[in-house]
């Protein structure tokens, strides 16, 4: 019984690419104005999670691999799955989101290295 697929994982295989293709599409119309307001709330976006992440390591007294995992977790890029949220029912600011999450994953290639080397 438990061999049985009833067709969710390809539904859910089928939801995520298309997140991607409209992801795609929106980030080939992105405008230059576009780009520089991802890359403003990318970066407050890491500002604030590195905040975060310092006050409750700090409060709740994490060590070792909890501390670790759990500031590598927050300083994780903006998920795909916002977009289609913000697509349906906030269309005017699509393609804010869209540039929003190509900068978040850009930065976070730089900022994750320099936290697994300085602060983990």
């Amino acid at each position: 019984m438990d061999d049985i697929d009833w067709g969710q994982g390809r539904n859910r295989e089928m939801a995520r690419r298309e997140r991607m293709v409209t992801l795609g599409y929106t980030l080939t119309t992105l405008r230059p104005k576009g780009i520089i307001i991802g890359s403003y709330l990318s970066v407050f976006h890491i500002a604030m999670a590195s905040g975060v992440a310092y006050m409750i390591v700090w409060l709740f007294g994490f060590e070792g691999t909890t501390r670790g995992v759990f500031i590598f977790m927050c300083l994780m890029p903006a998920s795909v799955a916002t977009y289609p949220w913000v697509e349906r029912y906030q269309n005017g600011h699509a393609s804010d989101v869209a540039s929003y999450i190509m900068a978040s994953t850009l930065l976070t290639i730089l900022v994750i290295p320099l936290a697994l080397t300085f602060w983990i």
